[in-house]
């Protein structure tokens, strides 16, 4: 018995086989992965962009300096004393004398006769 053989019953189902909808649905599945991937990539991209010009715009307002000038006041105001809290005392009383008194030290290395 051959397949070319009329008088042979074919034992197939004649259903139509679903190789060819899983393979649909394969292919659709696939398309949707690589636009979820796409999308995601892409939002990760425009993200950083977002934020380096973000960056970019601070780093541009931060660059423009802000300084306050303060003019001098003559008159009254040179004649006015500070005063500080505290004040400056020594920890222990201690003299001073001077001049020191001469020391003989020895150099280093030198041998005592």
């Amino acid at each position: 018995m051959t397949w070319n053989d009329p008088k042979q019953v074919q034992t197939e189902s004649s259903t139509p086989r679903p190789a060819g909808a899983a393979r649909r649905w394969s292919i659709i599945f696939g398309i949707i992965i690589v636009f979820c991937v796409a999308y995601a990539v892409f939002e990760g991209i425009h993200s950083r962009v977002q934020a380096k010009v973000e960056l970019h715009q601070v780093a541009v307002n931060s660059a423009i300096p802000f300084v306050n000038v303060v003019y001098p006041k003559g008159g009254a105001a040179e004649a006015e004393e500070i005063e500080l809290p505290g004040n400056t005392q020594a920890f222990t009383d201690t003299p001073i004398f001077w001049p020191p008194e001469p020391r003989m030290t020895p150099s280093i290395g030198a041998t005592s006769v």
